[in-house]
């Protein structure tokens, strides 16, 4: 059976014990949802499952830093040591929609 989880704490608790209880036995999924405006993490040993569901950027925020303890954890790595750089931001925020000046002449 599996239901969402109330709060990230909760959730990041769970996913990092069942991990932590069978590593070769756990896995999860990261799905985003166009019609509901969600990032949904899914988090499985086939016996238990934990759900999250993120509807604001900081929440997925929150789960790319799970996704890299999952990935360091596998990697034999400590996460504690393991630095998550944001990507730089991007400029101008037209998204491509507006008219180029570039090549004009007045």
């Amino acid at each position: 059976m599996s239901c969402y989880s109330a709060t990230w704490e909760e959730f990041e608790s769970s996913a990092q014990a069942l991990y932590d209880l069978d590593p070769a036995g756990t896995r999860y999924t990261i799905q985003y949802n166009h019609g509901g405006h969600a990032a949904v993490m899914k988090v499985t040993d086939d016996k238990q499952v934990f759900k999250f569901r993120a509807l604001e950027q900081a929440q997925v925020t929150l789960m790319e830093g799970l996704n890299s303890w999952f990935f360091a954890k596998m990697c034999g790595r400590d996460p504690a040591t393991v630095v998550v750089e944001k990507p730089p931001e991007a400029k101008g925020g037209g998204g491509g929609k507006g008219k180029s000046k570039k090549g004009k002449k007045r």
